[in-house]
């Protein structure tokens, strides 16, 4: 299956504007390696691997967060994407199955390879410039060749509180899980593989 969607972190508006310039020719971006497979002692999942629904959590009041890394593990059993988060507050989160990316606020679609596809929304997201916390700023997208789940994961935009990615997967909707995790703030999935 083929997948559509935008491939903009949403850094500043003169970065925003030039990635969605490039993104016109619809030529994907190769995907490169970002995180190896983590080391230690085994670690479990973020939560039971039971299903494949969607997922969902309440931000904290107030929370102004902003993707500041990802990173993509692989343990025994499931692979992990770590968004990491800076800012202010508690972040929620929906995460579920989508036939096709399309960006929040623009309705433009574009393509990922993948079997299947998640959409990620950070919930509780603001603004760099309101955060003052540098956002993630790539590669984009970026996967890890030792996390045999994931085909690629993609930031999308920023748009009404939500910070929007994509999960790109080599299975069949495999069973997921999410959670969040401190020190610092991250939103957490977990990937059956």
């Amino acid at each position: 299956m083929r997948n559509r969607m935008v491939l903009i972190p949403a850094a500043t508006a003169t970065l925003l504007a030039a990635l969605l310039a490039g993104c016109g020719s619809g030529s994907n971006t190769q995907a490169t390696t970002t995180t190896a497979t983590a080391a230690g002692a085994p670690a479990a999942p973020i939560g039971d691997l039971r299903d494949a629904q969607a997922k969902d959590a309440k931000a904290g009041s107030g929370a102004a967060l902003t993707v500041t890394d990802i990173g993509i593990e692989h343990h025994q059993g499931f692979d992990r994407i770590v968004f990491q988060l800076g800012g202010a507050g508690t972040p929620g989160w929906h995460v579920g199955y989508t036939d096709k990316a399309v960006q929040d606020g623009s309705g433009k679609t574009f393509d990922i390879t993948g079997k299947s596809l998640l959409e990620v929304k950070i919930l509780g997201a603001a603004y760099p410039f309101d955060t003052k916390v540098a956002a993630y700023s790539g590669p984009n997208p970026t996967s890890s060749a030792e996390a045999p789940a994931i085909a690629g994961v993609y930031q999308a935009a920023v748009y009404e509180g939500a910070s929007q990615g994509f999960i790109a997967l080599t299975g069949d909707r495999p069973k997921f899980a999410v959670g969040p995790q401190t020190d610092p703030d991250r939103v957490v999935i977990d990937i059956a593989n």
